[in-house]
């Protein structure tokens, strides 16, 4: 599939032969008999049909309405004992769809709430389904884990709603796991302890495969989604699509693989925006370090007093392409710029982006910084097709002796 494909896939509408749409109709059907057994317990879910029978498959059975067990939002509070039973009853019926009503569930945890494998937890919507969660004064690691074959969340929210530090997803040794249209919100403006969106923990022998977040949102982090520099585990085939990335304190994406492997990512049609950071070893849009394959194409990039793509140490076969960045890489540095490529990182190409400043940037400024760093002198690098509005006249490479670089056709305007 080619990146376009990609990018606008989650847009397109399939036709469907007579006879499938007929079976789903059917399917709609059963799982509302299902739940007609829960109509005394609470009003029905403000879920579409349509969202219902995508999510349960064709058996009535897959589907675990979550007010049966207690997952109601009423203003009371949820021990997360409840949520992981009602877990258990959709792993024994796998493939299952854990639903969870319209309104804000107040949930207080004291252990990780792990979502199983060919488990999907849905709400009503991003915007209508809520998991408010307390975390505890002792840090858990990641209040909600994804872990092996085909584990999901959907659309939903979940947000921190206490000062304790906290990650609020993590994917464990996995298959195929995903967020669509999920938004993770960790209140990082209101509390300054730290909180990270999604956090990637394969140990050692443990691989990723598979992981798509696609239409979703991580704001008021400090990382939206990372991997410690001490990660040993594998991640391979990673694409991040259609998503938002706003009002983080860190950087956004911080893809880091020095202890273990990274391979095959692709950053598609995302917008990054509004980053808060003031260090100078983190605030980028997406940073790549030791990553073997990668794509960052067709995003917009608005706000980062850093860079907003970042590729370091050693990385090798990245793509930098099609993307706006608009006031990036404002800081006054002596590498001031809105793409860095550095630290022995090869075969780089860094093409067709357009580049903006509504106010011209510092002197020390260029559009595409490539230089030395601690793994050495990056090599085999092209930087070609790009536009610079509004620079004030800076150069758009900045060409530090690196061997083997090629610019051409690059442009400024203003």
């Amino acid at each position: 599939m080619n990146h376009d494909e990609i990018r606008k896939g989650r847009r397109l509408m399939w036709r469907r032969p007579a006879v499938l749409v007929t079976a789903a109709l059917a399917a709609v059907a059963a799982v509302i008999v299902a739940l007609v057994g829960h109509r005394d317990a609470a009003p029905s879910p403000a879920v579409p049909s349509t969202r219902v029978s995508a999510a349960a498959s064709t058996a009535a059975g897959r589907i675990v309405d979550g007010r049966s067990v207690g997952l109601l939002a009423d203003g009371r509070v949820i021990d997360g004992g409840v949520l992981t039973t009602a877990l258990q009853q959709a792993a024994r019926r796998a493939p299952a769809t854990l639903l969870l009503p319209q309104g804000a569930l107040r949930l207080r945890l004291d252990r990780p709430v792990t979502v199983p494998s060919g488990v999907t937890v849905r709400g009503a919507g991003s915007d209508l389904t809520t998991l408010a969660v307390q975390p505890p004064d002792t840090e858990l690691g990641p209040l909600f884990l994804l872990t092996g074959d085909r584990p999901a969340l959907a659309d939903l929210s979940l947000a921190r709603t206490g000062a304790a530090p906290a990650v609020l997803v993590g994917i464990g040794s996995s298959s195929a796991a995903s967020l669509a249209q999920v938004r993770l919100d960790c209140a990082r403006n209101r509390w300054s302890s730290a909180c990270h969106g999604i956090q990637l923990v394969a140990a050692k022998g443990e691989t990723i495969r598979g992981l798509r977040i696609d239409a979703s949102a991580v704001q008021q982090a400090d990382y939206a989604l990372f991997q410690t520099s001490g990660g040993q585990g594998t991640v391979r085939d990673l694409v991040v699509s259609g998503s938002r990335f706003s009002d983080n304190h860190a950087s956004d994406l911080e893809l880091n693989a020095p202890a273990g492997v990274m391979q095959d990512v692709q950053i598609l049609d995302n917008d990054f925006s509004s980053n808060r950071s003031r260090g100078e070893l983190s605030g980028w849009g997406v940073g790549l370090a030791h990553v073997s394959g990668a794509i960052v194409s067709d995003n917009r990039f608005r706000g980062y007093s850093m860079s907003g793509v970042h590729v370091e140490d050693r990385s090798v076969d990245v793509v930098v392409r099609g993307n706006t960045f608009v006031d990036v890489g404002t800081r006054p540095l002596a590498y001031q710029s809105d793409v860095i490529v550095l630290s022995g990182s090869t075969r780089v190409r860094v093409e067709a982006n357009t580049f903006r400043h509504t106010t011209p940037p510092g002197t020390t400024s260029t559009a595409v910084w490539v230089g030395h760093g601690g793994a050495g002198w990056p090599a085999d690098v092209v930087v070609q097709d790009n536009l610079d509005v509004g620079g004030g006249g800076r150069p758009v490479v900045g060409d530090y002796g690196v061997e083997r670089l090629l610019s051409k056709n690059n442009r400024s305007q203003g």
